[in-house]
Order: structure tokens, then sequence, then C-alpha cells
């Protein structure tokens, strides 16, 4: 690939050309001075809306959040506590099942 030095020294550029070079790297210089300007003036508003974003309605979200982790882990105990009770009752209710069948074979035994 050939530089501009080269380009200049095989005659492929002219001095027309170069100068237009010249130019557009000007125009390209003082579109980026702008663009940086414009980002300085535009920084603080961002920060500011952004600061009001986070007060209005990320940081009650944030509360929120907290209290629905903790309803989350109550209804996780409420849960277990509930399942316990079911186990329990289940097991109750075996144990009167198989004192039934006892009770019902002594009363055939009997009979007899």
């Amino acid at each position: 690939s050939k530089d501009l030095s080269d380009l200049i020294m095989d005659g492929e550029m002219d001095q027309m050309g170069i100068a237009q070079m010249q130019e557009e790297l000007l125009r390209l210089e003082r579109e980026k001075h702008e663009t940086e300007m414009n980002m300085r003036a535009i920084s603080p508003i961002v920060t500011v809306n952004l600061e009001e974003i986070w007060n209005q309605t990320l940081k009650p979200l944030q509360a929120h959040g907290k209290t629905l982790v903790m309803l989350h882990s109550n209804i996780l105990s409420l849960n277990e506590r509930f399942e316990n009770h079911v186990d329990e009752i289940s097991k109750v209710n075996n144990e009167t099942e198989e004192r039934f069948t006892r009770a019902e074979k002594r009363e055939q035994a009997m009979e007899k």
C-alpha cells in the first residue's frame, strides 16, 4: 500500500488532491471538537437524569424487591411447615388405619 508521500512522488496525487485532503482533515477535526463539546454539555444533564431515575424509580423498586424476597422466604418456610403437617397427618392416618385393621382382625378372630 502506498502512503501519501509515495502518491505525490508518483505524480498520482496532485496539489489539488492534497489541498482537498487537508480540508477534509480540518473539517473532521472541527466535527470531532464539536462532538466533544456536545458530549461535555450533555454529560451533567444525563447524570442528573440518571440520579432522578434512580431516586424516583429504581430505589423504591429496590425496597420493594427486598420486601418481595422476604415474603418469598416466608412463603417457602410456611410451605415447608405445611408439608411437615401433611406428613404428620398422613403418618397418624396410616397408624390409625393399621390399628383399625388389627382391631378388625381381632374381632374376626374372636367371632370364630
